[in-house]
């Protein structure tokens, strides 16, 4: 009898533990995050894309390649503020199946740019967003962890067919 009392009182102090072990899905953005900031990207828990303007509550991740100085100063000058939705109703018609403006559209100049960009994100990001402060892929955190390579190469092509 004593042996079964120190067994369940064991078991009573133990099982907290248990509650503190991630999930299998924190543990997988645990690992997309951790790679994302290896590879230069910035991720950010932000409102959804298409979320009103006055809705600041974090509702979607977005990973960022930030841009550097010259970039900026870019940006400024063309006021490229643009927003790309997948799979939405909202916004109006763009020139890539399935995909829609949102807001702003880019301009003309950047759809060969956007359409290379476009073929190689993976299917989990359904936004893109280009302001002030870089070019930002929203995306649902599933799959394969090798998906954030491929964001981090698309997004650096991106910025590279900018020079």
């Amino acid at each position: 009898m004593d042996y079964l009392l120190i067994a369940f009182i064991i078991a009573v102090v133990l099982s907290p533990l248990a509650w503190l072990k991630s999930s299998p899905g924190q543990a997988r953005v645990t690992a997309f995050r951790k790679r994302a900031g290896e590879l230069g990207l910035k991720v950010q828990l932000v409102p959804a894309p298409d979320a009103d303007e006055a809705d600041k509550r974090p509702s979607a991740v977005r990973y960022c390649l930030l841009y550097n100085t010259a970039e900026k100063e870019r940006h400024r000058i063309q006021g490229a503020t643009w927003i790309l939705l997948r799979d939405q109703r909202r916004g109006w018609d763009s020139p890539w199946q399935s995909w829609r403006w949102f807001r702003h559209s880019a301009e003309e100049a950047l759809f060969s740019r956007i359409e290379a960009l476009i073929s190689a994100i993976p299917a989990s990001v359904y936004g893109i967003r280009s302001d002030s402060f870089g070019i930002c892929l929203y995306l649902r955190e599933t799959g394969d962890i090798h998906q954030v390579d491929d964001l981090a190469a698309a997004l650096k092509a991106f910025l590279a067919l900018q020079e």
